[in-house]
């Protein structure tokens, strides 16, 4: 079921909720300042106050200071799709129950730990780099990409793609670029880690396929795509990764068959 953005009308799956006014976005125009929130000026007192209010303010002691290490916590996630990012998670775990059956059981905790651990490389790590720039990046979930991916999970070849990074405002294609880049070398690098996990369990070894197949999908160059924007953002970093998942395909006992 969808919902429209109430400012551009687009048809989303997960809308953000504006905290200020309660209207729903999408992720391009989430941000108070990109639909004309009117209870921004509420949230937002005048700079004079503002002064004030730090002059006025008492130290923090006792229980306050113990708190301050969870609200910074909080602060530095703040902002971030979990709802997406949850069906992910759930669509990993799914995948992994379909497929691996008899192991699950024994190995709950990799069954768990390592899907989160996929979501952190594939996810976090490209909108946690673009707000370090103040970029806007934000993953959006595909409904069909999704369903792809589990009923494909079963075959030989597969097809694993969760969904696209949505620029909230126009970046430089240097920006964008790098990040995908950085996006898709860490997935290589993590599929190296899960494959040597491998070796004690067999949820991490199915997962490093699963990691793989999540680079080779990001690295496709079709129109717009974060492919499309590493290779135009720099040739030869695009061949470097494409050659790296040669070398994983080619080598010895790299693609267990599942």
């Amino acid at each position: 079921m969808t919902t429209k953005c109430d400012y551009c009308g687009k048809e989303v799956y997960l809308p953000f909720v504006c905290k200020y006014c309660g209207g729903k976005f999408c992720a391009e125009h989430r941000l108070p300042e990109s639909h004309n929130c009117p209870g921004l000026k509420k949230a937002k007192p005048p700079p004079g106050k503002r002064e004030l209010l730090k002059v006025e303010s008492k130290p923090k002691t006792g229980f306050s200071l113990f708190l301050k290490p969870i609200s910074s916590l909080y602060s530095s996630f703040r902002g971030y799709n979990f709802s997406h990012s949850l069906l992910v998670l759930l669509t990993l775990i799914l995948m992994e129950f379909v497929n691996l059956k008899t192991s699950m059981a024994n190995e709950m905790i990799f069954a768990i730990f390592l899907p989160i651990l996929i979501i952190l490389v594939y996810i976090f790590i490209p909108e946690y780099f673009s707000r370090k720039i103040n970029a806007e990046l934000h993953f959006e979930v595909s409904a069909l990409g999704l369903v792809f991916s589990i009923l494909t999970s079963i075959l030989p070849i597969k097809i694993i793609y969760f969904g696209d990074f949505i620029e909230g405002s126009t970046l430089f294609l240097s920006i964008t670029g790098s990040i995908y880049f950085v996006q898709v070398f860490s997935l290589e690098m993590l599929y190296l880690v899960l494959a040597y996990l491998g070796k004690i369990s067999v949820v991490a070894e199915y997962l490093s396929i699963i990691s793989l197949y999540l680079a080779i999908f990001t690295l496709i160059p079709f129109w717009n795509s974060s492919g499309s924007k590493i290779l135009r953002w720099n040739k030869w970093a695009y061949a470097v990764l494409v050659l790296t998942l040669i070398l994983f395909f080619i080598g010895s006992n790299f693609i267990p068959s599942f």
